[in-house]
């Protein structure tokens, strides 16, 4: 995204987008501000093509963990809504299962496969719990290493 290896943290590229920006006289041509924890980027046409695209990547990255963010709280709270609806239902699993008809084998592999999708939806809960604690990290990154690099203008205007 910024010319370095992708193994390279989001604070590594704010520092290098600066030091090209410095390098080529153009430090005011690229700002970031503070709007309620949430870097908002503000940026020159005349930037080099170059510094341009690493500055609209930085953007977009911003703008996709903002949007895990605030879109996956909602759909986290649905996947534990429905975690805890199906651990109620899953008492009542043997007896549903007896009413419709099924025996012996047949019982033990549904509530195995039952507790297996449990399971799997719980892993899928914490997945979406780990990227939203990540994209948190990723922004506060971004306007800790903005504001090192002097790109930072100022806080919640």
């Amino acid at each position: 995204m910024c010319g370095l290896p992708d193994i390279s943290n989001v604070k590594q590229c704010v520092r290098k987008i600066a030091t090209r920006l410095q390098k080529a006289n153009l430090v005011g041509a690229v700002a970031i501000r503070n709007k309620s924890n949430v870097p908002i980027f503000e940026y020159s046409t005349t930037l080099p093509e170059l510094s341009r695209q690493s500055v609209v990547a930085l953007e977009q990255v911003t703008n996709q963990c903002q949007a895990l963010i605030d879109n996956g709280t909602v759909i986290y709270k649905k996947l534990v809504s429905v975690q805890t609806e199906i651990s109620d239902l899953s008492k009542d699993i043997p007896r549903l299962l007896e009413t419709n008809g099924l025996r012996g084998k047949k019982i033990i592999k549904a509530i195995d496969n039952f507790s297996c999708n449990l399971a799997l939806l719980h892993g899928q809960t914490d997945l979406l719990e780990k990227a939203k604690d990540d994209a948190t990290i990723t922004i506060r990154q971004i306007l800790e290493a903005a504001e090192t690099t002097h790109l930072l203008l100022s806080s919640d205007e």
